[in-house]
């Protein structure tokens, strides 16, 4: 199995040119017979906290539907960031798009205290299957809690898949974190994080890949891209985005 981390910039609230730059990663992905494709966190709107009500979305909205599309065209699982509204509660959303499945909600179930004012907490642990891996998904601050790692692999998961939005003081943390879970629980860490300015601070970069001894695989620069993984390997490609609109 390969999944793609797709490094990119998102512009705050530009959600139209936002899923663009995400279907042009889904398509390069899809060079590399990718399996998974997992954006940063609030990747669709952009990390904009005090603009996510203005920005939400449901699972069903019809501006996803280039991204259904390319998940059926190419068979390619696709796990973007948005804010997702639901029952009145608003949520830092993951939405995760398969080939002919319906689409499926990760909600972060524990939020940063910068968050609490603005978002819900969600309440219901997913995990993504392909093949034999059973993957966990993560978004940013809950992936340095313990307890999160604790319970995804209480549920059978084997690879644990951080998706994030880190300044360059949050990254070093994740740097001392990761490894350690990843040697403590013999898991696989994948962590794919934003670049450029968000709410108040600038996306760090470093996406990486830790394996199940701690030793870190490959790690980007901030740079736009795709470091892809072969899971049963470990071997690392990378390509850099060029996008049009920049």
């Amino acid at each position: 199995m390969k999944i793609a981390l797709a490094q990119v910039q998102s512009f705050p609230g530009r959600i139209m040119q936002n899923l663009k730059r995400h279907e042009a990663l889904v398509e390069m992905a899809a060079k590399y017979q990718t399996d998974l494709i997992v954006f940063p966190e609030l990747s669709i709107s952009g990390y904009e906290p005090r603009l996510a009500k203005s920005l939400a979305s449901t699972i069903d909205n019809p501006v996803l539907e280039g991204l259904k599309e390319l998940s059926a065209y190419h068979g390619i699982i696709i796990a973007a960031g948005l804010p997702v509204l639901q029952k009145e509660h608003l949520y830092i959303g993951m939405i995760i798009l398969s080939p002919e499945k319906e689409p499926i909600l990760y909600c972060k179930q524990h939020l940063h205290e910068d968050e609490k004012p603005f978002f819900a907490e969600g309440q219901k642990s997913v995990l993504i299957h392909k093949d034999e891996y059973i993957i966990a998904p993560a978004i940013c601050y809950e992936s340095l809690l313990e307890d999160h790692v604790v319970r995804a692999t209480k549920l059978g998961a084997n690879i644990y898949l951080a998706s994030v939005a880190k300044s360059e003081g949050g990254i070093q943390k994740a740097n001392q974190h990761y490894p350690q879970i990843a040697r403590k629980y013999k898991i696989p860490v994948l962590m794919v994080n934003n670049i450029g300015p968000a709410d108040d601070f600038v996306g760090a970069g470093n996406s990486g890949v830790w394996n199940d001894s701690g030793e870190l695989v490959q790690q980007l620069n901030n740079e736009e891209g795709l470091l892809i993984v072969d899971l049963k390997t470990m071997h690392t490609e990378y390509e850099k985005a060029l996008f049009s609109d920049t």
